[in-house]
């Protein structure tokens, strides 16, 4: 009895020290946490998340409105390690080449820098066809450190102007942790 009472005692005791060991506690509100790099963002809780969908470092994907919604919303996070710092003008203008040979009826619309959470970032919106869809995008770029971050999000071209507020909330929640 004193062996077993000793084995958990000693497993609570674990348990408790590698829980104070994880690092701090994770702000309320934001959904999403990745730990390599260490990023997070306010993913909103009706939202479902995956890692590694089409070649993404995460996907968040907004449920279906009704049976008429033919495209969902979605905000993807692409991370990447750079060996060299590239001008954000140029990392822009080359992520847009390689769109517009690779996705099918690309169109630039407009572009535009920001900052997101003290970040420089410089944006663009397109939009593009896939699998029948109509699709226009706006999309983030950033260089923090080692590592450029490309936050992309998506809805139909119908319902892009009416969501964009909505997505760009979410682009903007992004924060290195």
């Amino acid at each position: 009895m004193k062996k077993i009472l000793s084995s958990v005692l000693i497993l609570i005791l674990s348990l408790t020290i590698l829980q104070g060991c994880s690092g701090p506690a994770k702000e309320s509100g934001r959904y999403y946490y990745e730990e390599e790099p260490s990023f997070s963002m306010a993913i909103p809780e009706s939202w479902s998340t995956s890692e590694g969908l089409m070649g993404s470092t995460m996907t968040a994907i907004s449920p279906i409105a009704d049976k008429e919604d033919m495209f969902t919303e979605s905000i993807a996070v692409l991370a990447q390690e750079i060996p060299m710092t590239v001008p954000l003008e140029d990392l822009k203008q080359a992520s847009i080449d390689s769109a517009a040979t690779m996705l099918d009826n690309f169109e630039e619309f407009e572009s535009g820098t920001a900052t997101i959470n003290e970040q420089e970032a410089v944006w663009y919106i397109y939009s593009y066809d896939m699998v029948g869809q109509n699709v226009k995008a706006i999309a983030y770029e950033l260089i923090i450190e080692k590592f450029v971050y490309i936050i992309n999000g998506a809805s139909s071209v119908n319902d892009f102007d009416e969501q964009r507020a909505s997505l760009e909330e979410i682009i903007n929640s992004f924060r290195i942790e």
